[in-house]
């Protein structure tokens, strides 16, 4: 728990739990991750099970990740845990705004999509496309950093978001989206 995750949501995004049938207590679980992109599984946590055969993990995914637990020679069914891109908006001044992402790849290139919300129709629109360059991270970082500064005009007081859609993140990240705040 939960299925979908958000890059960089803390220590621990998610607890992977189970039960080993026999109910035993103390008996060793590996837990074993596959990530997007990989054909290969890694050892990712250890546990041991307490009384009626119970364990737990934490995780902290990446990007999408399929996720296995090992008891001897068995194996569990494999769970898929969806993973979503950090973003970041920001207004600087009345007209300009910043908008970052933050993942384990970059999205240079990609298009992303400042909206705003019209309360009229109860819809979200497209106030203009924004295509994203890559950042600098610091030396060695995990992550990547990948965004844009953009001017757009919007009245005061709109409901306004960034998105990165599904068609531009790839396959190994669902699509992300800002917090909503109102244009000052």
């Amino acid at each position: 728990e939960p299925r979908v995750v958000g890059f960089a949501s803390g220590t621990q995004a998610l607890t992977l739990t189970g039960r080993l049938t026999s109910g035993r207590q103390g008996e060793t679980i590996e837990i074993e991750a596959k990530e997007c992109g990989s054909d290969t599984w890694r050892l990712v946590a250890t546990d041991r099970t307490i009384a009626g055969g119970g364990w737990h993990a934490g995780a902290v995914p990446t990007l999408r990740t399929t996720y296995r637990a090992r008891w001897r020679d068995t194996v569990s069914e494999a769970v898929d845990i969806l993973v979503r891109p950090g973003v970041r908006l920001d207004q600087r001044s009345r007209t300009r705004y910043s908008a970052t992402m933050i993942a384990s790849r970059f999205f240079r290139g990609a298009k992303g999509r400042f909206e705003r919300f019209d309360r009229a129709r109860g819809v979200w629109v497209l106030v203009r496309r924004v295509t994203l360059s890559r950042q600098s991270a610091p030396r060695g970082a995990p992550w990547a950093y990948s965004g844009a500064d953009f001017v757009a005009r919007v009245p005061v007081r709109s409901l306004v978001r960034f998105v990165l859609p599904n068609d531009q993140t790839g396959e190994c990240y669902l699509a992300g989206h800002s917090i909503q705040f109102n244009v000052r």
